[in-house]
């Protein structure tokens, strides 16, 4: 939609204004035509418009905060994963919600801090993780403007603490068959018996399987643009289209024997694998991912499964992952272990899953010896 640029006066002030609206945000943008003479005035409107309507608009960061978004959007992230799109325009549309930039130049370094101190108090109780995602997201699409001439640098982001890690480098732990028998127990006194199978049977497939949450969410038996059973072959796969993981290809990867017996006791065969999108009460509002990680939470919170002590931390959907992990990293060659963990690089599986558990290592050698 083209940006319309008018002259005004106002009386307060010693030159003719000239402004716009913005298309996104809808806020007024204006600025000093530098001159008493309509004429002159009117030159001035038209040569910012067309920059503003141009494909190279002025390197001076003049262009309205929200018209910055959308040529961003337009021009770059469009071009990218669907998620990595939403987690960018998301941390833009905080950052404008927050601080309200009127200009691409307003972004300085004092905003960006104002910004962390913002998401920190917010109700929400972002994590420094999140908080960290969107500086990020936020850097790499004002690089991007300063690459496209629209801003002659990118400010100073503020310092982040440095990442806190548990022991192995990761930020739970693997759980136990024990304790993984106390979340099944423990799942009717918080979702209630009429609930209770169906939560057990999702939590059992997060074990088995090794999916992400929202993998799990999504898996279907037979759409092709979300992760699906492949069934065609002599063993059942994972299938993933193309553009939904961070490689960005298509391709089929292996599913373990044991939750490929599970899949084989299932009848219903089509729609959704599991059925979280139906156990939400109500169905109404809300993100359901979410929804569903704050349940399993208090599932393990009522079981008492603690990943961390000091502070206290119980444990997640992601610990059922992690928990896949090592018990496959004790029967599989690295290599394979990157497949089953869907890792893009095997330096994440070396760094998290192989030759961590130690004293499983040790009970081998001193068995054998």
């Amino acid at each position: 939609m083209p940006v319309r640029v008018h002259v005004i006066d106002r009386s307060r002030n010693r030159f003719l204004s000239m402004v716009y609206r913005c298309p996104r945000s809808k806020k007024k943008v204006e600025r000093s035509t530098g001159t008493t003479n309509r004429r002159d005035a009117e030159r001035a409107a038209a040569r910012w418009e067309d920059e503003l309507n141009s494909a190279s608009p002025s390197g001076d960061g003049s262009l309205a905060f929200g018209h910055f978004i959308d040529l961003l959007d337009e021009r770059h992230l469009k071009g990218l994963r669907p998620k990595t799109r939403t987690d960018y325009l998301g941390a833009l549309e905080l950052l404008e919600r927050y601080c309200q930039p009127a200009t691409l130049r307003d972004v300085t370094s004092e905003m960006l801090t104002e910004f962390v101190g913002e998401m920190r108090a917010d109700d929400r109780r972002r994590s420094e993780e999140t908080i960290r995602s969107r500086l990020a997201a936020i850097r790499a699409s004002i690089n991007w403007a300063v690459d496209a001439g629209m801003l002659p640098f990118c400010p100073r982001m503020p310092r982040m603490p440095r990442r806190r890690q548990s022991a192995g480098g990761m930020h739970g732990r693997p759980l136990t068959d024990t304790e993984f028998g106390s979340i099944i127990a423990a799942t009717p006194g918080i979702v209630g018996e009429a609930r209770a199978h169906d939560w057990q049977r999702n939590l059992t497939g997060l074990w088995l399987s090794g999916l992400r949450l929202g993998e799990a969410i999504s898996l279907s038996w037979d759409r092709s643009d979300v992760i699906s059973i492949d069934l065609t072959a002599a063993r059942p796969m994972f299938r993933i289209p193309p553009g939904t993981d961070k490689s960005g290809r298509g391709k089929l990867l292996p599913i373990t024997p044991d939750f490929a017996a599970m899949l084989d006791e299932t009848t219903e065969r089509s729609g959704n694998v599991f059925t979280f999108s139906k156990l939400r009460p109500g169905r109404t509002g809300g993100d359901l991912g979410e929804y569903a990680s704050k349940t399993i939470t208090k599932i393990c919170r009522a079981a008492e499964v603690l990943t961390s002590e000091h502070p206290p931390r119980y444990a997640s959907a992601h610990d059922l992952r992690r928990s896949f992990g090592a018990r496959w990293s004790r029967q599989v060659m690295p290599q394979v272990l990157q497949l089953l963990m869907r890792h893009e690089s095997i330096e994440t599986t070396m760094k998290y899953y192989v030759g961590q558990d130690v004293e499983h290592a040790i009970s081998v050698i001193w068995d054998e010896s």
